[in-house]
């Protein structure tokens, strides 16, 4: 497991973009399977083809651009598997697949992940502030939490045979449909709208 930094403006998959170290030189290797992606300030990273990484955090004024692919973070150890507070450009998917029960940030300072799978069974990822979802939200296995009554918005639908903890929050849908085949759960003050 190791920690990349995006120095430079480029594609993901090319070590012209990676560094050991914050602010370092260029030329270490792409992050993979375990491995912490930082984007820094002022860099934008670009994904060429669906990829894998332990976990990514998108430093304030850094950009993940998407390209219609997707990023599977499948754990690295950080408590927070996927943390956004830059701008995500473009469509990106991402799958959490972590074995372990993480924290999800994906309110950045512009743009949105498109759609969201979370796939595995014995992980909960609980949200640390309020997410919008550009597409569809899907559990495949495992629960995805609300946390702290942190609003959710998903574009398109909903579903899968996982968990969704709504707590007291508002889940908000576009005309989408909320239809899990697993569990889903809300508090007495959670409001679901616009669900057709």
């Amino acid at each position: 497991m190791a920690t990349r930094y995006a120095v430079a403006t480029g594609n993901w998959n090319a070590t012209s973009t990676w560094s050991a170290s914050s602010g370092g030189s260029p030329g270490a290797s792409v992050p993979a399977t375990g491995d912490r992606a930082i984007i820094e300030n002022t860099r934008n990273v670009t994904l060429t083809g669906d990829t894998t990484t332990g976990g990514c955090n998108i430093q304030s004024g850094g950009t993940l651009t998407g390209g219609g692919y997707t990023l599977t973070c499948d754990d690295d150890g950080a408590v927070v598997i996927f943390d956004t507070d830059g701008t995500i450009s473009g469509n990106l998917d991402v799958s959490l697949t972590g074995g372990t029960s993480r924290s999800l940030e994906l309110l950045g300072s512009s743009g949105n992940v498109r759609n969201l799978t979370i796939n595995n069974g014995s992980s909960t990822f609980t949200l640390i502030a309020a997410a919008t979802l550009g597409g569809n939200l899907t559990i495949t296995a495992g629960t995805l939490s609300t946390g702290s009554d942190h609003a959710l918005t998903v574009t398109g639908s909903t579903g899968g045979a996982g968990t969704l903890i709504l707590n007291n929050s508002t889940y908000t849908s576009s005309g989408g449909h909320l239809s899990m085949t697993g569990t889903v759960t809300i508090d007495t003050s959670g409001v679901i709208t616009g669900v057709d």
